[in-house]
């Protein structure tokens, strides 16, 4: 008897986790990723509102854009990025909400950039360009530097990248599997550990 529960019970969980790594149709091809990053101190007018700033942000590409195929792009429209001075405060907002504006995913300028670029573009004054790895699977490193990523917020606000960094963000589902599983190993420990008190103490009544 003891065993059917146990059985019923790992099956029960198998089929739930099963249906929970199900996502919806229409998120499916989809991924959420985290972006951030400081950029470099510098002195002189052109960096006086950004340098030692930092930003922040997310946006969305396909699940197969990563790592990006040689010699191609994509245009992306879904995107939000804040962008700090050195004091916290908020300068600006680059958001795929103004009209116009879109993500670039590029491999074609490898030989400038060194990486691929993903430049989050609003306007002709503003933009933020980032550049990673060929082999960036969607959560790593972007490379810093003068000639790579940098930010560009008006006219005379001009800053490089110092760090920063892309992670993707595991969906609802992938939680709940998570959440699920540990719940199933916890339960099945108290099962068990039920079981042996039970055992111990029956022998103990017909020793």
């Amino acid at each position: 008897m003891e065993l059917n529960i146990k059985m019923e019970t790992i099956k029960y969980l198998l089929l739930t986790l099963l249906a929970l790594s199900l996502p919806p149709a229409a998120r499916a091809s989809t991924v959420a990723y985290d972006v951030s990053g400081t950029f470099e101190q510098l002195p002189g007018g052109d960096y006086s509102t950004l340098s030692g700033g930092s930003f922040s942000g997310t946006f969305e590409a396909p699940s197969t854009t990563f790592p990006l195929p040689s010699s191609s792009y994509d245009y992306l429209y879904d995107f939000s990025i804040n962008i700090y001075t050195s004091t916290g405060a908020l300068f600006s907002t680059l958001s795929s909400a103004t009209p116009g504006a879109y993500l670039m995913i590029s491999t074609d300028y490898l030989d400038i950039y060194g990486g691929e670029q993903i430049s989050f573009m609003v306007n002709g004054t503003d933009y933020l360009q980032l550049v990673v790895p060929t082999t960036f699977n969607g959560t790593g490193s972007i490379i810093p530097g003068d000639n790579s990523s940098y930010a560009l917020i008006g006219n005379d606000n001009y800053a490089y990248l110092s760090t920063g960094t892309i992670s993707a963000v595991p969906e609802l589902s992938t939680w709940a599997m998570m959440i699920l599983g540990f719940c199933g190993v916890g339960f099945l420990t108290y099962r068990r550990k039920q079981t042996s008190s039970c055992s111990v103490a029956s022998r103990q009544i017909f020793s």
